[in-house]
C-alpha cells in the first residue's frame, strides 16, 4: 500500500511508512512564503519522512538490544545471587527477594506444591508480613493459583474472586508464575503492587518466566542438596554411636571412614586418620593391613594401639560399591 500526503491550507502531513505499513506522520506547518507545497517540496518531504523512520528503527533497535542485554545480565546475576546459596530456606529467601527486587513490584511470594496435601504452600515472601504470607495454603482443585499451576501458564489479573490470597494480602491484581525443576512443576511465584498501587501491565512477562524456571532448577537443587546433608548427617550419626569401630577405605586404600569406637580401639582421632593411606596411619603389617589386602574377610589378631596396649580384635570386611559398580 502507498501512503498519499494531506495537504490543508497551513499544513501538510506526510506519511511514516514501514515495510508499507503506515506507522505515522510527520506535520509539517504552512511554508513562511504562504505559497503551497510544490511537488519537489513533498519529495524532499518525503525524503526527510524516509530517513526518520531509518533513525527511529536505529533507535527501536538498539533499545531492543539494549533491553536483552539487561534482561541477560539480570538472569545472569540472579542465577548467582540464587546458587551461592545452600541453606534451603536462605535459597527460598533470596529467591522471593531478588526477582521482586529485579521486576520493580511491591510484595512476592514463593509457594511450593505439596504432593502429599495437593496443596500450594506459602513459604517465603517479601514485601508483607511472614504471618500473612506463611499461613496461605491453597488446595490445587479449587484455587485460581492451584489452575495456574496445574496448567504451566503464567497469569496476569485482575483480582475477580475473593480467594484466600486476595483476602489475607488484598491484592486487587496480580501477577502468577508457575515453576519449573528439571521435569515437572514444582511451585509458583506471585506478586503484587498493593502498596503503591502501581499498574502490572509493564513487567516483563518473558523475563519474569525465565527467572522463574531458573529459580525453579535452583530450589530443585538446594532441596536435594539439603536431603543429601540429612542422609550424610543420618548415616554419620549411626557411624558414630555403633559399638563395633568402622573403617572404610577407597581403592588407593586411603581412609575414608574412620568412627568413634575406632578411635577407642586405635587412640588415633579422626582428623589424624581421613585422608591418609591406611598403611602410614595403622602400619604395613598390621592386623588392619592384612584384613584389607587379602582374599579372607573375617580375621582375628593382635594389635598394639598407639598407647602400647594390645588389642584382641575380630576383623570383618566387605567390598563396597557405588552406584557405578565400582
Amino acid at each position: 500500500a502507498r501512503f498519499s500526503f494531506f495537504q490543508q491550507i497551513d499544513q501538510v502531513l506526510v506519511p511514516l511508512q514501514t515495510n508499507n505499513t503506515l506507522t505515522g506522520f510527520l506535520i509539517i506547518g504552512s511554508k513562511r512564503s504562504g505559497e503551497a507545497f510544490s511537488n519537489e517540496d513533498l519529495s524532499a518531504l518525503n525524503t526527510l519522512a524516509n530517513q526518520t523512520m531509518i533513525g527511529i528503527q536505529n533507535s527501536r533497535s538498539y533499545q531492543l538490544s539494549h533491553s536483552r542485554l539487561a534482561e541477560m545480565r539480570t538472569i545472569a546475576e540472579v542465577g548467582k545471587i540464587i546458587s551461592s546459596a545452600l541453606d534451603f530456606q536462605k535459597v527460598l529467601d533470596t529467591v522471593i527477594e531478588s526477582v521482586s527486587d529485579v521486576i520493580d513490584v511491591d510484595r512476592g511470594m514463593l509457594l511450593l506444591y505439596n504432593e502429599k496435601t495437593q496443596e500450594l504452600v506459602a513459604q517465603a515472601g517479601f514485601g508483607a508480613q511472614k504471618e500473612d504470607v506463611l499461613k496461605v495454603r491453597l488446595p490445587i482443585n479449587d484455587s485460581i493459583f492451584g489452575k495456574i499451576f496445574t496448567e504451566g501458564k503464567p497469569v496476569r489479573q485482575k483480582a475477580s474472586r475473593k480467594t484466600e490470597y486476595v483476602l489475607r494480602l488484598q491484592a486487587e491484581e496480580y501477577i502468577a508464575v508457575p515453576m519449573k525443576g528439571k521435569d515437572k512443576m514444582i511451585g509458583l511465584l506471585a506478586f503484587d503492587n498493593k502498596t503503591s498501587q502501581r499498574s502490572l501491565d509493564t513487567i516483563n512477562m518473558e523475563l519474569l518466566v525465565t527467572l522463574a524456571n531458573q529459580t525453579g532448577l535452583a530450589i530443585e537443587n538446594a532441596r536435594l542438596y539439603e536431603e543429601t546433608i540429612k542422609i550424610k548427617n543420618y548415616n554419620e550419626n549411626i557411624l558414630r554411636h555403633m559399638t563395633s569401630g568402622i573403617i572404610t577405605i577407597d581403592a588407593h586404600g586411603i581412609i575414608k571412614t574412620f568412627n568413634q569406637q575406632t578411635t577407642a580401639l586405635t587412640g588415633l582421632e579422626e582428623k589424624e586418620a581421613l585422608g591418609r593411606p591406611l598403611t602410614d596411619v595403622l602400619g604395613n603389617s598390621s592386623i588392619f593391613t592384612k584384613a584389607f589386602s587379602g582374599p579372607q574377610h573375617n580375621l582375628q589378631g593382635i594389635f598394639k594401639n598407639i598407647q602400647g596396649v594390645d588389642k584382641h580384635l575380630t576383623i570383618s570386611t566387605t567390598q563396597l560399591l557405588d552406584h557405578q559398580s565400582n
